[in-house]
């Protein structure tokens, strides 16, 4: 059984973890850059920082948050006849949205959307409806990639 959080924590969760889930993710990458170098020999986050596009950026913010998230609702409600708890189906979404992102990309530093999509995927599954939890992963979504488009900006990226 799934534990719903009422609709205001969701919004300061969807909103507001977003700068946590950015900083896990950071943290994640130099935790793999340290200890395996060899899996970031691209040149590991600062490689895809560099290729980054303003078209990659507009999608970032626009069609991405809500194509991928469409994905993602639906692998959470497979996943939800495979496993029991919240926990472990964020988990796995999250671990399957990782791989998916490395796998259509080629880069091994996207490992980083981990953290991001544990908790959208616990976003639809604490919600009382699950169409509420999939916008609330969205706004997630888009607030984290955000974060990351306003500091590729702050560092200077040439668009």
């Amino acid at each position: 059984m799934h534990r719903v959080w009422n609709e205001r924590q969701l919004w300061l969760i969807a909103i507001f973890v977003a700068p946590v889930s950015f900083l896990a993710s950071s943290a994640l990458i130099s935790l793999v850059e340290a200890l395996i170098p060899s899996a970031m020999e691209g040149g590991g986050w600062a490689q895809v920082e560099a290729s980054v596009s303003t078209g990659q950026m507009v999608y970032a913010l626009s069609l991405a948050p809500v194509l991928e998230n469409l994905i993602l609702y639906a692998v959470v409600a497979l996943l939800g006849k495979a496993f029991r708890g919240d926990l472990q189906i964020s988990g796995a979404a999250a671990m399957l949205a990782a791989m998916a992102h490395i796998l259509a990309s080629g880069q091994p530093a996207y490992v980083a959307v981990f953290p991001g999509f544990f908790v959208m995927s616990l976003l639809i599954l604490r919600a009382k409806r699950r169409s509420k939890g999939y916008w609330l992963s969205v706004v997630h979504h888009v607030a984290v990639n955000s974060i990351s488009v306003a500091g590729l900006l702050l560092r200077g990226h040439q668009l």
